[in-house]
C-alpha cells in the first residue's frame, strides 16, 4: 500500500474492489502519496473505464506486442498486450524493465516506463469526475499529455504525495521513493502543475513513531510549477514545532485556506493526529471523520489512506470512552486487512513463479498491510499479535 507524500505513507495503488468494509457515517481513513491532480474540464457524461494501448516499445525499439502481469482482485495472469488492447481501470499491471507502454484515456495520453530498468506497478483508478494514474517502484515514470476537459480531474501519484494540474498540460512524474523516504521528480513542459506534497512534522525533536502508534505526522503544502520552472524533486526535510499548541495552531491555519480538497483532508488527518497525541481525543474525532469521508469517497474503502484514517478514528473513539463503537470499527478493519494480506501473499506467490522481478513491489504491499495490522492489534491490546505483525514489517518478506 503505498504513493508519494513527503515523509512517508506510499504511492497510492488501487487494491481491490470488494464490499468487505461497509460505508458508514462517519466513515474512516489515511495514508498518502505524491499525486498529480489535473483540473481539466467538461460537462462530461460517463467516463470510459479502460485505457487503450496505442504503442509498445521493448528495449527502445517499437514492438508489435509484449507481455505484462495483470492483477485484478483474486485474478492473476500473464497478458500479451499490443496496439488496441484494452486494460480495465482498477487493474494493477506490472511492467517489466525495458518495456514502455503508450496508452490513451479520456483525460489524455500516457507513456509509462521505469527509468531504472526495473519492474514497476501501474494502475489507473476512477475518481470523482476524473481519473488517477498511480505508479510505484523506484524510477517508475509516467509522462502525461493532459487534455483540456472542463471539470475533469486528471491525477498522477505515488504513495508519498500529490499534485494538481491545469488544462492542456504536459508533465512527467517519477517515483523516487525509497523505503521510508518520500521523494518524487516532477517536470512540466507545457502549462502548469500544482504540486501537493506531505511534509514530515516533528515536535520538540521527537520523531513521529510515537507511543500512540506506528505512524508519521505529516501536513500538506502546495506549490505551482510552470513550464519555465526548474525540475522539482521532493524531499523528506521535516518541519519542527516547539509543542503541540504551536503545531495545531499552524496546521489548523492551513485547513482554513481554500485549497485542493485532498490538501484539506491530509491536514485534517494531521490535525486529528496532533490532538490524539496531545491526549485531546474528543477534539480529534471531527477531523478524522471529515478526512475519512474524503478518502473513502475519493479512493475507496481499501485504499491505504482510508484504512489508516479509520484506525485513527477508532483510536480516538477508544480514547474518548466510546469503546463499543471503537471495537466494532476495529474488528471490521481486522477482517479487511487480513483479507488484503491474504490477497497480497497470493500475489507474491504468483510473481515468484511467473514474474520474479516484481517480488519487491508486492513485498511493499505486504509490509504496509502488516504495519496497519500491528497498529490495530496494539490498539486492541493484543500485544502478542501486534508484535508478530510488527516483526514481519522489520523482516520484510
Amino acid at each position: 500500500m503505498s504513493g508519494i507524500v513527503l515523509g512517508g505513507a506510499g504511492f497510492f495503488i488501487e487494491r481491490l474492489n470488494k464490499s468487505v468494509m461497509k460505508k458508514i457515517t462517519p466513515r474512516l481513513v489515511s495514508l498518502v502519496p505524491l499525486v498529480f491532480l489535473f483540473w481539466l474540464g467538461t460537462t462530461t457524461t460517463s467516463i470510459a473505464q479502460s485505457s487503450t494501448v496505442t504503442s509498445v516499445r521493448v528495449n527502445g525499439l517499437t514492438s508489435k506486442s509484449t507481455t505484462i502481469t495483470i492483477i485484478t482482485g483474486n485474478k492473476r495472469s500473464q497478458k500479451k498486450v499490443k496496439r488496441g488492447t484494452k486494460i480495465d481501470w482498477g487493474t494493477k499491471i506490472i511492467i517489466p524493465g525495458g518495456i514502455r507502454l503508450f496508452l490513451e484515456t479520456k483525460g489524455g495520453t500516457q507513456e509509462v516506463w521505469s527509468e531504472n530498468g526495473l519492474a514497476m506497478e501501474y494502475t489507473v483508478s476512477d475518481i470523482p469526475d476524473g481519473e488517477s494514474h498511480d505508479v510505484k517502484g523506484f524510477g517508475a515514470t509516467i509522462r502525461n499529455w493532459v487534455r483540456g476537459i472542463f471539470s475533469y480531474k486528471y491525477r498522477s501519484k505515488n504513495s508519498r504525495g500529490n499534485t494538481a494540474a491545469s488544462n492542456s498540460t504536459r508533465y512527467t512524474f517519477r517515483d523516487l521513493s525509497d523505503d521510508e523516504s518520500g521523494r518524487a521528480f516532477i517536470s512540466t513542459s507545457e502549462g502548469s502543475v500544482t504540486i501537493v506534497e506531505r511534509v514530515p512534522l516533528i515536535i520538540s525533536n521527537q520523531s513521529n513513531n510515537t507511543k500512540k502508534g506506528n505512524y508519521k505526522l505529516e501536513f500538506s503544502t502546495s506549490r505551482l510549477q510552470r513550464a519555465e520552472d526548474s525540475v522539482y524533486i521532493s524531499s523528506d526535510q521535516p518541519v519542527e514545532y516547539v509543542d503541540y499548541k504551536e503545531a495545531t495552531a499552524r496546521v489548523e491555519s492551513f485547513i482554513e485556506i481554500p485549497n485542493d480538497p485532498e490538501v484539506r483532508a491530509n491536514n485534517q488527518l494531521c490535525l486529528g493526529a496532533l490532538y490524539l497525541e496531545w491526549e485531546r481525543s474528543q477534539q480529534a474525532i471531527p477531523f478524522f471523520s471529515d478526512a475519512l469521508n474524503f478518502y473513502f469517497d475519493y479512493y475507496g474503502e481499501d485504499d491505504a489512506d482510508t484504512l489508516e484514517a479509520k484506525l485513527f478514528l477508532a483510536k480516538a473513539y477508544q480514547d474518548s470512552g466510546r469503546q463499543a463503537l471503537a471495537d466494532e470499527m476495529l474488528r471490521e478493519l481486522e477482517e479487511t486487512l487480513l483479507e488484503l494480506l491474504r490477497i497480497d501473499e497470493k500475489d507474491l506467490d504468483y510473481v515468484d513463479e511467473n514474474d520474479p522481478d516484481a517480488e519487491d513491489l508486492i513485498c511493499e504491499d505486504i509490509v504496509d498491510t502488516c504495519a496497519l495490522l500491528g497498529w490495530l492489534y496494539k490498539i486492541l491490546g493484543e500485544d502478542e499479535r501486534s508484535q508478530y505483525y510488527y516483526s514481519r514489517v522489520d523482516q520484510g518478506c
